[in-house]
């Protein structure tokens, strides 16, 4: 062909076969490449004569490169973000990384990861240390408190002290005297007055000896009238005639009290003091002295016990 020294080796670069001739099969593969190259290599559709020779080169080298098993890889070709990983890497600064840079890279990754590691022990260590020497300070202020206590309480409720002696407290309002009288603790000083408290229960010759033994004054009432009476001392006398086997006597004061059941009867003496005390209408004669014809007679008690008591005006049988 009558055509140019470039143009013939232009067509002999596009003859992949290298046959002298150049077929449609050759030119649509030359266009390819020029289609790829401008897409890689150029800008908008077109591509300078500088790109493509840019272009060229890198892949060029780094062909050669790979031929070559080179310890140097240049980084200035890949996207900022990545350069600036690679940078960190350069030692040197010369636009490329080798081998032993990238093995440096990669010992002091593994060394941060190991460290990461240690880190993560160490703190789970002192964790658990802490966590002993809080459990230890609590155990020994617990027992601290306890070797403290100069009194703790049983399971009685009691207060002791550590050498199991009952607790003796003192009133913050009261106090006692050598004498034994209670006084206030004020500045006044004032003796502490008390009221003894006697259970009542109506008196009956049925109660106990040891229950009566603890009366400790009788009160006799008839309508709007009353006597309280001292009781120095009682007798039981088993009778036939009684209602319940036996009458107890009341020694008072005023004189002689006899109750058969709940009967009651006065001697001439305690007669006599009933009707000076306004109840002279209520006595009349009777089996152990001027009975009551009515009237209740209460008994005061210093100690007064749950008890039963038997036969209620039903004769009991007779004593031998």
């Amino acid at each position: 062909l009558d055509v140019s020294s470039n143009v013939q080796q232009l067509l002999k670069e596009v003859d992949a076969e290298g046959n002298g001739s150049v077929d449609d099969e050759n030119v649509a593969d030359m266009l390819h490449v020029m289609g790829m190259m401008k897409t890689l290599f150029g800008k908008g559709g077109k591509m300078s004569h500088s790109e493509i020779e840019s272009g060229l080169g890198l892949l060029q080298r780094l062909v050669k490169e790979k031929d070559m098993n080179s310890g140097e890889m240049s980084y200035a070709h890949l996207p900022d973000c990545i350069k600036e990983v690679m940078a960190e890497w350069d030692i040197d600064r010369s636009g490329s990384v080798n081998v032993l840079e990238l093995s440096a890279a990669a010992k002091a990754h593994k060394k941060v990861k190991e460290e990461g590691r240690m880190m993560k022990r160490i703190i789970c260590g002192l964790f658990a240390v802490i966590l002993i020497l809080l459990t230890g300070m609590l155990v020994m202020s617990y027992l601290a408190v306890e070797m403290a206590k100069e009194m703790r309480g049983n399971p009685d409720g009691v207060m002791q002290t550590s050498d199991g002696q009952t607790v003796k407290v003192a009133s913050s309002a009261f106090d006692v005297n050598p004498d034994g009288t209670m006084v206030s603790r004020d500045s006044a000083g004032s003796t502490l007055q008390v009221a003894q408290s006697k259970p009542k229960r109506q008196l009956s010759s049925t109660i106990p000896d040891d229950v009566l033994k603890k009366l400790d004054m009788v009160s006799l009432k008839q309508g709007d009238h009353f006597v309280q009476l001292k009781v120095n001392g009682m007798q039981r006398i088993k009778t036939k005639t009684s209602k319940c086997g036996s009458v107890v006597e009341f020694k008072t004061s005023e004189g002689v009290l006899t109750v058969d059941d709940y009967t009651i009867s006065a001697d001439d003496q305690l007669a006599r003091y009933l009707q000076q005390a306004g109840m002279a209408n209520v006595l009349e004669d009777g089996v152990f002295g001027r009975r009551l014809s009515a009237g209740f007679l209460d008994g005061f008690f210093t100690q007064l016990e749950n008890v039963e008591w038997e036969c209620t005006s039903v004769a009991l049988p007779r004593p031998e």
